[in-house]
């Protein structure tokens, strides 16, 4: 018994009152506890920032890689949603961001949906605004929408591109689009030009085809008649000349 009770005024002197933490001592806690606070801050500020930037980078790549996917398989829809997604992300390389955005406004175009082609297409021209195909794709894109005011004016940017860079296809396909949009506008007089000046720039048969239909169509016969027949007769092997 007696040891019992040397065990007991042991285990009680053992969890005296005056062992707890003093006022003054948690504060040092709470001190300690904020330096490392803003110590991992700052080393989150320093590398992990950066690191969370990459992985959301990485994210878009992964994005636009699957709607590519699903894009192949036939899956618009779905291919639709996750370019979209991608481009939300973002990517640190501009080129990635056009050619996402380009394989998103394809897919907008074909299913008749021109808003949210030119949204996207407007995104990858903010970061390459000298991209030629992204340009191309803006064309199209108001063209079928009908405004033919903004598809005038990108098909001039896309033209003077060509211009600047000594691409005579750029030029080529610009002019051409030019044509279609006045001849959808309703102007046979400048599509006439337009598709001869595509023709110029590059001989073709699309192009003379074009040019004799609205020659025609405003009565300049001979024209017509002389651009037709070129194109007949030498449209298909300058074009495969060209192709190659």
């Amino acid at each position: 018994r007696k040891a019992l009770q040397r065990s007991m005024s042991q285990a009680s002197s053992e969890t005296n009152v005056s062992d707890m933490p003093t006022p003054a001592s948690l504060a040092l806690l709470i001190a300690a506890a904020s330096v490392l606070f803003a110590v991992l801050v700052f080393v989150y500020g320093a590398i992990g920032g950066p690191f969370v930037e990459r992985l959301d980078e990485r994210l878009g790549e992964v994005l636009a890689t699957e709607g590519r996917a699903l894009r192949d398989a036939g899956e618009t829809d779905l291919a639709m949603a996750r370019l979209r997604q991608a481009l939300d992300a973002g990517f640190r390389d501009r080129r990635q961001t056009a050619l996402a955005a380009q394989d998103y406004a394809r897919l907008a175009i074909a299913a008749g949906d021109f808003d949210a082609a030119v949204t996207a297409l407007n995104q990858a021209r903010e970061a390459d605004p000298d991209d030629a195909w992204n340009l191309a794709l803006l064309t199209e894109a108001y063209r079928k929408a009908g405004l033919h005011e903004d598809a005038l004016g990108t098909a001039r940017e896309w033209r003077e591109l060509g211009e600047r860079t000594g691409s005579d296809g750029a030029r080529r396909w610009a002019l051409y689009n030019e044509g279609l949009i006045y001849r959808e506008a309703g102007d046979d007089a400048a599509a006439f030009e337009a598709f001869r000046a595509s023709h110029e720039a590059v001989p073709n048969g699309q192009s003379a085809y074009q040019a004799a239909a609205a020659a025609a169509r405003i009565g300049r016969v001979d024209d017509a008649r002389r651009l037709a027949q070129w194109a007949a007769e030498h449209g298909e092997s300058a074009e495969r000349r060209q192709a190659e």
